[in-house]
């Protein structure tokens, strides 16, 4: 994650809730079940596979040749061993569960062929273990509050951080790039990433396997904060968490609760029962239409 300047003081994460969802009791236990994460300093993360762009996390794959590869793959065995997985499972393990031979089922798991053909399909598994959250630096899109609250009906979360706190801010949160072209990642760095990623807390000594501070910040931003340019609008950042963190609501500390902003048709049943749900050092905001342009603006 390639942070070099500061993130915003403020973020707004929308929501799509409306006066209609009150009616619904799965819904609005879900609601007041998210209003109390929240005042916590707690948001939900999904799965980074969950996106609603399908090109989003998904670089152009470029095939490495076959002996870079192979060296890749031996080098990997030398460190962790020969019945080692990329993921972090372990082969002996898998085919002995199967019934199957385990050499020869180590054959076939480090063919440079097979890594060659699959290698989308393992970036996808490892990104499925991965979580996500996303904000907005802009409160003012109205298409945003046209796509993710009910058509400007329902409202965002306002988080604020400190000036003092944002360089531990720079740990939470990324600024996503919008990019003209696709980034591209070629099989061997593809490889070399699963590998350091699923063993964060044992990382690989070996120079063929090591990544540079440089190829590490190329890799994830095309893997995680790239999407196309015209999705630039929504000026997004991203909290990340890693492998291994199952979707749920985690802490986005130093950035606390400030304000709910309503949207300019938000009902005021909804503003109602969001203001008995929170604290009284939550500001309930509205927002409005502008009457001399197709702006919105704080109320």
């Amino acid at each position: 994650m390639d942070n070099s300047g500061y993130p915003p003081n403020v973020m707004y994460r929308h929501r799509g809730y409306t006066d209609r969802d009150l009616e619904d009791p799965e819904k609005r236990a879900r609601l007041e079940d998210e209003l109390e994460a929240a005042q916590n300093g707690c948001v939900w993360f999904s799965s980074l596979n969950s996106q609603n762009d399908p090109f989003d996390t998904l670089p152009v794959l470029v095939d490495s040749r076959r002996v870079e590869i192979q060296q890749l793959l031996k080098a990997f065995q030398r460190e962790y061993g020969r019945n080692a997985m990329i993921s972090g499972g372990n082969l002996a393990v898998g085919a002995n569960n199967l019934g199957f031979q385990k050499n020869k089922v180590r054959d076939a798991y480090f063919d440079a062929e097979r890594f060659k053909t699959n290698i989308r399909e393992l970036l996808g598994e490892a990104r499925e273990r991965q979580t996500i959250c996303c904000f907005t630096a802009n409160p003012f899109s109205s298409l945003m509050w046209a796509y993710y609250s009910a058509s400007h009906q329902s409202f965002c979360y306002e988080f604020s951080c400190e000036n003092e706190d944002l360089a531990a801010a720079r740990k939470v949160v990324a600024k996503v790039e919008y990019l003209e072209s696709r980034p591209t990642l070629t099989t061997v760095q593809a490889i070399r990433w699963l590998i350091n990623s699923s063993r964060r807390a044992n990382p690989p000594k070996h120079r063929t396997l090591a990544v540079s501070s440089k190829e590490a910040t190329m890799v994830n931003d095309a893997l995680v904060l790239s999407k196309s340019k015209e999705w630039d609008r929504e000026c997004e950042w991203r909290a990340l968490k890693t492998q291994g963190d199952s979707a749920g609501y985690n802490s986005i500390a130093p950035y606390q609760l400030k304000s709910i902003v309503l949207g300019a048709n938000a009902s005021e049943r909804l503003k109602v029962f969001l203001m008995s749900r929170i604290g009284s050092d939550v500001e309930i905001r509205n927002l409005a239409l502008s009457k001399h342009s197709y702006d919105l603006e704080f109320a």
